[in-house]
This record gives C-alpha cells, structure tokens and sequence, in this order.
C-alpha cells in the first residue's frame, strides 16, 4: 500500500529557512563591499604585469620610453596621480633593472574607511 506524505510537505510551505537566509545576506554583503577592494585589485595585478614585461625587455629600450609606456597603462586603469612618480633603476652589478611605484586607495564603507597603500614592484636581469 502506498501513503500519502502530504501532509509533511504542507507543513513547510511558506516558511523561510533562516540559516539560508542569513547566508544569503552574508553573500550577498561581501560581494557588494568587497567589488570595490577586488576592482583596485585587478588594477594592481595589471600595472604589475605591464612593469614586469617593460623590465623583461629593458636590455633593448630606454628608460624614458619605459616610462612612457608605463604611464600610459597608467592612465588607462585611472590610478591615481601617486602612480605616476615610476622609479626607474639600473645596477651595473649584477646587470638588473627595478622598477617600482607607489600609490594609496581609500576604501570607503559605512562605519568605516580604509586607506591601502599599493607598492607594484618589477625586477629583472638585463
């Protein structure tokens, strides 16, 4: 004989489960303050990927054309005006180029502020 479970099923329709809910909420507010901080962040990885091919390929090009590229990718992520003051070194000994920036963000949330100071970094051998 086969039974009937309706009466389980009616018994939690309409009811919300409250530990999904709050999961729900948690998620949804470490996507919404946390897409600020992840965007800077991307911004980062980039300009610290454009400085790290600029110092692979410093052997056949100059400092200022360097610099001139850099601070063009600069100005097409929109990082702030800090970024732009590039430190551009060559040591005779070991051959190697650094190349280094600094720059600050700040993190505005309700009940809180933040300010991050980003230091993108790029060494190689010439």
């Amino acid at each position: 004989m086969v039974t009937s479970s309706a009466v389980g099923i009616r018994s939690e329709q309409g009811r919300i489960r409250w530990g999904c809910m709050l999961w729900l909420v948690v998620a949804g507010a470490v996507i919404y303050y946390g897409r600020p901080v992840g965007v800077e962040a991307f911004k980062y990885y980039r300009l610290q990927d454009a400085m790290n091919g600029q110092a692979r390929f410093a052997s056949t090009v100059t400092d200022q054309e360097i610099q001139h590229r850099l601070l063009a990718v600069i100005d097409t992520l929109g990082l702030p005006a800090q970024a732009r003051k590039l430190v551009i070194r060559r040591t005779p000994g070991p051959p190697e180029i650094r190349i280094s920036t600094s720059y600050s963000i700040t993190f505005e949330f309700p009940f809180y502020t933040y300010t991050y100071t980003f230091m993108p970094v790029a060494r190689a051998k010439l």
